[in-house]
């Protein structure tokens, strides 16, 4: 039987020069048709999938299967969600979008109680599910605010001056990024309050950029986003020390 939906976007951005060049290369051909599969459940859900509807969806005996792809850093999971990056930014674009054309129609719209209820009208009959999909949406964020309010509550005081980590990452790097976005912030978070420090954050970075794979590889893949990521962090952390080259912690 079919899976219902809603709404679904037409397509996602594939470039083939990435994937040929990319570490995907360094997984197997399994691998590879597996985050093919994964790729496609994963838009087809706009990015909300959660590590069991995975492992039911593709017929996979348990998360192990997913080893390769982690190991690698093709795709993380995340409090049991899985996070496929470059969908997420494409999911992204499609979104503000949207929310471009919302605010449009209402600037359009407001101010005119005729025009709202003949929108209104038209709108509910045109797309019967419209008004519940927002209603649900609503929910959704509300959910997430109080969950975004908990994690400030609970991560621990030794807190993050983004500006000043963001400056670190560019001269460790030779780097020119602007912002530390939501997600990567989440992922910080996460790991001050299993207890991770500061310093440690630092010591992972420096590792992480006196890497041989990194740096022949021009630090393409060695993000704020990466390096905060569990497994990365601790890998990088217990890795051969190098020199700090900056003694100013964030």
């Amino acid at each position: 039987m079919k899976e219902k939906k809603s709404f679904k976007l037409p397509y996602f951005k594939f470039e083939a020069s990435d994937w040929n060049v990319g570490t995907i290369q360094d997984c197997s051909r399994e691998s590879k048709g597996l985050f093919i599969d994964l790729c496609a459940l994963y838009w087809a859900r706009l990015g909300e999938l959660n590590l069991k509807n995975a492992i039911n969806r593709l017929h996979l005996k348990n998360e192990s299967e997913f080893s390769e792809l982690l190991s690698e850093g093709i795709m993380s999971i995340i409090d049991d969600e899985i996070v496929i990056d470059f969908l997420d930014e494409q999911i992204g674009q499609f979104s503000d979008v949207i929310n471009k054309r919302r605010k449009a129609a209402q600037k359009r719209w407001s101010g005119n109680p005729d025009n709202q209820a003949v929108n209104a009208y038209a709108y509910a009959n045109a797309y019967p599910n419209a008004m519940l999909l927002r209603e649900e949406k609503i929910r959704e964020e509300e959910k997430e605010s109080k969950k975004e309010k908990v994690l400030k509550q609970k991560v621990s005081t030794d807190k993050i001056d983004y500006d000043k980590l963001l400056a670190l990452y560019n001269q460790t790097l030779g780097k020119q990024s602007r912002v530390v976005n939501a997600k990567t912030r989440k992922q910080i978070n996460a790991r001050l309050k299993e207890g991770y420090t500061k310093k440690d954050i630092v010591l992972a970075l420096n590792n992480a950029a006196g890497d041989n794979f990194h740096m022949d590889n021009n630090y393409k893949y060695l993000t704020l986003e990466f390096i905060s990521r569990a497994d990365k962090l601790d890998k990088f952390l217990n890795a051969t020390q190098y020199k700090l080259k900056t003694t100013k912690l964030i």
